[in-house]
């Protein structure tokens, strides 16, 4: 499994690996997957979870881990993240600030 180190935001993400859909009872098959929020990050203040499935970001259409990385590398601090997260069958827009 791929994942992405903990970044600045406070949470690290995955590619969709059968296991992971079995485990978070996941029907999506393209986005990446939360695998980790840091308590008292940015990313717990936005609501992230594990297991939350992150299929847009900024309304663009995430399907790889490579496409994902690369999107969230144009952010600087001051700018927030709409991100589209689907999560137990429901999907939801939360927002991230990006600080220092």
């Amino acid at each position: 499994m791929k994942a992405v180190p903990k970044n600045d935001l406070g949470f690290n993400v995955g590619e969709i690996t059968p296991e992971l859909a079995e485990q978070f009872n996941l029907t999506e098959k393209t986005g990446v997957i939360i695998l980790e929020v840091e308590s008292g990050s940015p990313a717990e203040e936005a609501g992230l979870q594990a297991g939350d499935l992150v299929a847009e970001v900024d309304k663009e259409k995430i399907t790889s881990l490579s496409q994902f990385n690369k999107k969230m590398n144009t952010y600087k601090p001051g700018d927030t993240i709409l991100f589209l997260i689907k999560r137990d069958g429901s999907s939801m827009f939360l927002t991230l600030k990006v600080e220092k």
